[in-house]
């Protein structure tokens, strides 16, 4: 058996709730037969991943939250298969503005007038997330306590205040769980697209650029010396053909060394726990 071992690593913002979508994301990244590199424009087959893992990106640098193993990511590829079943069906049954759904995102490389389903636009569809629904709500009482704490100065009297004008103080303050959403959006790509340089070996000027961003680069450099990353396939498209078409975009495929995946694995893995029972 070798020492190094090939895994498929999807990178999420550092604190992101890990649940069961990302266990059927990454699965089905790992899964996909295709890889399709916009640059050179040519589709080649993609090696199998033995691992998928989801880790954590920020200024602390990496850490692993979720690992999988080959069994574990069949099984979660063909939940995925069965969610995007019924994705297509709630989108066709729900419309956006009088309109149902019509995926736009991922063109097939082959087929020009072809549009192929995300994977995350399955998810959206069909999985009900408790913990993003428990965040949102968090997120908007702590929202409406910021709001009274401090801009009570300028409300109108707090038990004259209707629903509509707290939700437009709401808006204009940007104290909103879509406004915290895109901020930490916004930072989760800055994250990405620093990995994503690296990992492809382009210069990135740090000179004016805010401390975490450096720290992040340093620790980020040290973790795949550490892991002894080899990268294979750097956010490109990854894809699979009917009757289970599916699209997406892969972080990263990489070589890495064994030992220490699975030593990840069996962390995450305690005697008696679920899978998924990694938080």
């Amino acid at each position: 058996m070798s020492d190094k071992v090939i895994v498929c690593a999807d990178w999420k913002k550092a604190g992101a709730f890990i649940g069961t979508e990302f266990i059927m994301q990454v699965s089905r990244y790992a899964l996909c037969p295709f890889l399709y590199d916009k640059v050179t424009e040519q589709t080649t087959m993609k090696p199998p991943s033995e691992y998928g893992l989801v880790c954590w990106v920020g200024e602390q640098g990496v850490e692993v939250k979720l690992a999988l193993n080959a069994a574990q990511m069949a099984e979660g590829a063909e939940m995925h298969k069965a969610a995007t079943r019924l994705a297509k069906y709630a989108a066709a049954h729900t419309p956006i503005n009088g309109k149902p759904f019509r995926p736009s995102r991922y063109a097939h490389p082959l087929k020009p007038d072809t549009y192929l389903w995300s994977v995350t636009e399955v998810n959206k569809y069909a999985l009900a997330k408790e913990g993003l629904l428990n965040w949102y709500h968090k997120k908007g009482v702590e929202g409406v306590l910021t709001l009274i704490k401090e801009y009570h100065e300028a409300l109108p009297l707090l038990l004259d205040l209707t629903l509509e004008q707290t939700l437009g103080f709401l808006e204009t303050y940007k104290l909103r769980p879509v406004d915290l959403r895109d901020k930490a959006g916004d930072q989760g790509r800055t994250w990405h697209k620093l990995a994503m340089f690296y990992l492809q070996g382009k210069p990135v000027d740090l000179t004016d650029a805010p401390q975490g961003h450096k720290d992040f680069i340093a620790k980020f450099a040290m973790w795949c010396t550490k892991v002894k990353l080899e990268p294979l396939a750097v956010e490109q498209m990854v894809y699979e053909e009917e009757p289970d078409a599916i699209a997406g975009t892969l972080d990263c495929q990489a070589v890495v060394d064994r030992m220490w995946v699975e030593q990840e694995w069996e962390r995450l893995h305690k005697a008696n726990e679920p899978a998924h029972a990694v938080l």
